[in-house]
This record gives C-alpha cells, structure tokens and sequence, in this order.
C-alpha cells in the first residue's frame, strides 16, 4: 500500500520548483490516487549571497538544509539538481531515483555589442565555478572568432533568472550556464520572471561541446531522495527511476571522487550517449596541480587486434603520402548571402570561404571540432558541434530557435543527408591510392569514396580488419564487409593509431 498523500520539498527557486513539479508530475502519473503537497526551503547557499562558490570548502551548501528535513522525516522526498548534491549525502538518507536527464552541456551567451569588436583583447566572462574558469580559458580561445583575446572571469551568484538579469544590465561580455537549467526555463517560462527572447535578440548562445568542455557531475540531472527506511517513497522513486540517466551520474562522481575532487574542484566530467553509444569525458585539474584531460568511448573496444600492429601493416600511416585526393570548389556564396533564420551544418573545415557574408541570425554546427577551430579563425560565430560523433538526428535546441527552420547541409555535390537539404560546396575529382595495399592488415577509411577506390585497387583488403568514425561512413563500410567483427569505429585517424600502432 502506498501512501495517499507524500510532501515534497526543494529550494525556493523558481528552477528548484520547477523540477520538483517535473518529479510530482511522474508520480502522479504512475500512482493518480496520490496527493502531493511541496513546500520550500531556503537552503544556507542561498542566505549567503556574497559568498563566493570558488572559495567554499564546504560540501553541499544547496541541498544540506533540505536533506535533513528528510532525514528528520519532515518530508516524504527531496528533489534537488544533482550537481549540487555531495558524493556522499546524508546516513540517514539516499538518492533513489531520477528523471529523464536534460542536457548536460553548458552554454556561452555572449552580446551581440561584443561580437562586433572583432579587435578586442579581453571577453569578460560571468561565472563562478572553478571548473568553468579553468576549463573555459584554457579551451574558450580557439571557438570563439576573435583575434589575439584572453579570457577574464568575474564571480555571480542568484538563481537563473537573477544571473541572467545581471549579465545583461552589465558591461559584461558574456555568462556561461547550465543548458538544462535553460531549458526548463524556456519549457515552464510562467514560472520565472524573465524575457527569454530579449536575451536571444540581445545575445548570441554556443553550447559548449561536453568533449572538450565536460561539465559539473550530475548536470542536468535531478536528484530525488527520501530516507532510507521510507520504503513507500523508495518504491515510488524505483518506479519512476531513469536508470541510463542514474547510472551515468553515479558513473561521474565515482570519477570525480577518484581524483579527489568535490563540486567546486576544477574537474568537468560528463558521461553521455550517442546513437546507442556510452562517451567518458574528464578535464580539469586535480586538487594536488595534476592536469588530467580524457575523452573516449567509455569502454573502449578495439576488437580488431588484441595486441598493437606495426606501422607497415597500417593504411593509412602517413595520410598525405598515403591519399591524394583532389577536390574543386563550388561557388555558391551567392546562395549562402541569401539565407536567413536556417540552420547551416558544416561538413569539412574548407566548405565554407572566409569571404561569404552569411546573416547573423543562421545558426552554424560544424561536423568536428577541428572544423570549429577553423571556421572560428576565419570570423565565424559557431554555435554547436557533432564533435565527430556522426550526424544527429536531433541536435536538441528546441528552445533556442524556432519550430519550423529550415536546415542545410554544406558538403560534396554527391552527399546525402535525411534530415537536411544538401548545398555543394566542392565535387571529388580525383582519389588516387598511393601505397601498395597488399601487405596491409588494419585500414582507417575517412569516407565510402576512399574505400570504394581502395578496394577497386585491392579487393582482397575487404578480408582485413576496417575502422573509421562515428558518420555515416561506418554505415557504409558495414553494408560492404560480412565480418562485422573486423569492423570498429574511433574518433579519428590519430586516435586509432594511437591505439592500435606500435610507437
């Protein structure tokens, strides 16, 4: 029998009460009989606005207040933004359950006024975490398009709306802050005293990639805890539990833990899945000064040698000597001047010239990051990536443009995409296979068009072992090979041969 009528408590924000709204929403729907009652608390991180979050040894700070109204058996259940909770809570209390996780990324507003001093020399950036400063002037430099610039941070605190408030009647430059919290926002927008589109018109947004700029452990994600012998509320949280979503923030303060770390350490780590795939990404420095920097599939799982080949069984080595591949541009700055309000997907670094004017309100996704670095060198604002995970189907950002856009993709004549209307930006001319292949073992193919004329060269290297990225040449190589064992995919040339080649 379960309980008729369970309280729940959580912070007096307006993003607090949101979340513990999405968690009695659940339950409700699983269990219609129930009658919830919520009630807030204003947690001590709250009282203490002056303080600032980088100089704060103390853990928990946001959900300490909250948990013990649980462990005293005040309340039935706690909802709180799992970042915020401690690697270890309370005895007396545990984290059950959880949501449907938001999205773990973070996101850059920067002004509008700001992007239009292409010659500036500092950006002034609005926050206080320790792992956004670190990480945000050590990678920041190279995706945003300005010249010779560094990067400045300046301390905030206040709930969302506050924050935002503040960035925008500042001299400021930009704020990085949680996209989950944005999103909510923007889904629930009568909850919160805010004009989410003065913001857009005023300021340009980046979302940050987690695999260069992974986030606080448990971001995106809430907490639902109740005390551990409330076994009616535990069975609830069980029936209501995300189970991907709570092993991946389990798996990240493990990680963070492992490296000594607490929540205002300078340590991102972000653990997500793509097309069915689990990513493992860490960045930071350790308490001791130790720099760490990782990103990879989550269990690696190089099945196409058991021990590591030499380089003369490699194709291909040296890339340059390897293939030549020749290519001839097609002009269509013409027809990229004339699109507005579209999303523009970037396939290569060199689909797009430094001279094509494009209008300031299309939104630009590179494949890769490398194409990010490039397209950024050349004046442009970008404002997500792939980060050379493979094309997505969804590239969730809903609540940052209109419904119905109208996206394009920028690659060769011959690409095909299902979710995007191709524009040509160059046609292949010419592949031309410079190596021998037949005392080849292990290939790494960039696209279908390499492999196609590998294989008219050698068709006996269709019997050795295959590997390339997470696109759709993966697809393609796995309709061309039966073994689908001596198939297998990393994130780049270099990557795999520092896995597989012998040093």
């Amino acid at each position: 029998m379960f309980k008729n009528s369970i309280k729940i408590i959580s912070r007096k924000s307006a993003l607090a009460r949101v979340q513990a709204m999405m968690v009695g929403s659940e339950l409700e729907k699983n269990f219609p009989k129930i009658s919830i009652k919520y009630k807030t608390i204003t947690s001590s991180g709250d009282r203490n606005m002056n303080e600032d979050l980088a100089n704060v040894s103390e853990e928990g700070i946001f959900t300490k207040d909250i948990s013990k109204s649980i462990e005293i058996k005040q309340n039935d259940i706690a909802v709180h933004s799992w970042k915020d909770v401690p690697i270890n809570p309370s005895k007396s209390s545990q984290i059950f359950g959880t949501l449907k996780r938001g999205d773990p990324r973070d996101i850059l507003f920067l002004k509008r006024s700001t992007l239009k001093q292409r010659t500036k020399r500092e950006i002034t950036l609005l926050t206080s975490s320790p792992r956004r400063i670190y990480n945000g002037k050590k990678t920041l430099p190279k995706l945003l398009p300005f010249n010779k610039y560094m990067i400045k941070t300046n301390p905030i605190r206040g709930n969302i709306e506050t924050r935002l408030e503040k960035f925008l009647n500042s001299d400021y430059d930009g704020i990085i802050i949680a996209k989950a919290a944005f999103d909510r926002m923007t889904k629930y927008r009568d909850m919160f005293n805010f004009d989410i589109s003065y913001l857009i018109s005023n300021a340009k947004w980046m979302i940050l990639p987690l695999s260069i700029f992974p986030t606080a452990p448990g971001q995106g994600a809430i907490a639902i805890e109740t005390h551990i012998e409330n076994t009616h509320c535990i069975q609830m949280i069980n029936d209501i539990n995300d189970k991907i979503g709570f092993c991946q923030v389990e798996k990240e303060k493990e990680i963070l833990n492992m490296f000594g770390g607490g929540c205002h350490q300078k340590i991102g780590v972000a653990s997500w899945k793509r097309n069915k795939i689990d990513f493992l990404s860490y960045m930071g420095k350790t308490p001791d000064g130790k720099v760490i920097s990782h990103f990879d599939r989550f269990k690696s799982n190089d099945i196409s040698a058991s021990e590591k080949i030499k380089s003369s069984r490699a194709f291909p080595f040296r890339l340059n000597d390897a293939i030549h591949v020749e290519r001839k541009m097609i002009k269509n700055d013409q027809i990229l001047s004339s699109l507005k309000n579209s999303f523009i997907y970037l396939s290569r670094k060199n689909v797009l010239s430094k001279n094509v004017k494009l209008h300031e309100n299309n939104i630009l996704w590179t494949s890769g990051i490398k194409c990010w670095k490039a397209m950024a060198k050349k004046g442009y604002w970008i404002n997500g990536s792939s980060e050379s995970l493979g094309e997505e189907k969804n590239f969730n950002i809903q609540s940052l443009m209109e419904d119905q856009i109208d996206r394009y993709k920028l690659s060769h004549k011959d690409a095909i995409s299902n979710t995007m209307k191709i524009i040509p930006s160059y046609e292949i001319t010419k592949i031309q296979i410079m190596e021998q292949l037949d005392n080849k073992t292990h290939f790494f193919w960039m696209s279908p068009m390499v492999f196609e004329a590998a294989i008219k060269k050698s068709p006996n290297i269709l019997d050795g072992y295959h590997a390339c990225g997470y696109g759709k040449t993966y697809d393609y190589i796995k309709s061309k090979i039966k073994d689908k064992s001596k198939i297998n995919r990393y994130l780049s040339l270099h990557h795999w041969k520092e896995k597989l080649i012998e040093n």
